[in-house]
């Protein structure tokens, strides 16, 4: 004959108390790696913002020496001294303009090419016809880029650049 043996449902399982620990160790677990996944992913957006500043910023300036080296004539700013907010070149006798509209620089040859992109906004840009160096026109270019993303304390990232160019 055989013999059964009465068991009890707690030698099967786990206690409440068991489940509890767990689900608490658990919980800890995830609220840490939640915690370190968004710090981790606010330090990226902070240094996105910083390093699209840096890059526009540095873009611009090539951009504008290039074109300021390849001029035959700057008609504005005109005369040393000038200041403006747009530049006008003449290159290979055609009209090269930069100009700010909307926060935005742009080109104009007859057609308007954007020169930043959506990711900064340039708050206040300034030429200024500095002299003239061995007869050679010499602009003094000021702005300021300033990300459109914020950082975690709600500021934006922003930066001054300066630069000097002569006509060859």
């Amino acid at each position: 004959m055989k013999s059964f043996k009465k068991t009890s449902l707690f030698e099967n399982g786990f206690t409440l108390i068991e489940i509890l620990i767990y689900f608490t160790l658990l919980s800890i677990i995830l609220l840490i790696t939640v915690d370190l996944f968004f710090r981790i992913l606010e330090s990226s957006v902070e240094s996105t913002s910083k390093n699209s500043v840096e890059i526009e910023g540095g873009y611009v300036l090539k951009r504008l020496a290039y074109d300021i080296r390849q001029a035959e004539s700057i008609s504005v700013p005109t005369n040393p001294g000038d200041s403006s907010s747009s530049l006008k070149l003449i290159i290979n006798g055609s009209d090269h303009d930069y100009f700010l509209d909307s926060f935005v620089l742009n080109f104009d040859t007859g057609e308007t090419t954007p020169v930043t992109s959506n990711s900064v906004q340039v708050q206040a840009i300034e030429f200024t016809h500095v002299a003239e160096s061995g007869g050679k026109p010499t602009i003094k270019i000021n702005f300021t880029l300033e990300s459109t993303t914020p950082s975690r304390d709600g500021t934006f990232e922003s930066k001054d650049f300066e630069s000097v160019f002569s006509v060859r």
